[in-house]
């Protein structure tokens, strides 16, 4: 994401002497900690094996397609595999990783937390403005009439968990569905 803004670079800099501050809002880390307890070298999660992941390559990577600053997440399968002590014990981990790497270069790295949350703790989302209306839509009646989720997760992942996080928003839940904001 290109926030447009010009900055003149000194002559000492590689880069064009104007240039847009460019920030990455989608930039997964991969450290070695969360790859071994969530993927399998012969069959990885997404079916891409990427390339050894290390702050160094990070910074490298960024340096050459231009990006400022990186806002670092883990990626899929997240950090919940089933057991919720070992989700905490690795979203800890990749978390104080990503802080550390945060102190080191806070001119380069933020970062989105890993929450250790399972099926009951997940959250809607839309994805605006970046999928389709029809899509989002279908995404919501999926999540609605699945036969993989009661209705008491249907409704949690909809807004209830949602609501615990942002319980100032529980006042605009219409009273027929006010026990959600209670689950």
């Amino acid at each position: 994401m290109s926030f447009g803004s010009t900055l003149t670079a000194d002559s000492a800099n590689t880069r064009s002497k104007t240039m847009s501050f460019t920030v990455d809002v989608h930039h997964h880390i991969l450290p070695d900690i969360f790859w071994r307890a969530t993927n399998d070298a012969h069959s990885p999660v997404g079916g891409i094996l990427p390339a050894p992941w290390s702050k160094e390559s990070t910074l490298s990577f960024m340096d050459d397609a231009e990006i400022d600053v990186a806002i670092t997440s883990i990626s899929t399968p997240g950090v919940h595999m089933g057991d919720d002590s070992a989700a905490r014990d690795l979203a800890r981990r990749v978390n104080e990783l990503s802080a550390e790497l945060i102190r080191e270069r806070p001119d380069r790295f933020g970062g989105f937390a890993a929450l250790p949350f399972g099926m009951g703790q997940v959250l809607f989302g839309s994805d605006y403005p970046y999928l389709r209306r029809d899509l989002a839509v279908a995404c919501r009646h999926e999540v609605e009439t699945s036969s993989e989720l009661h209705s008491e997760e249907s409704r949690a992942v909809l807004a209830g968990n949602a609501l615990k996080l942002f319980p100032r928003l529980a006042a605009r839940v219409p009273k027929q569905d006010a026990a959600i904001s209670r689950a």
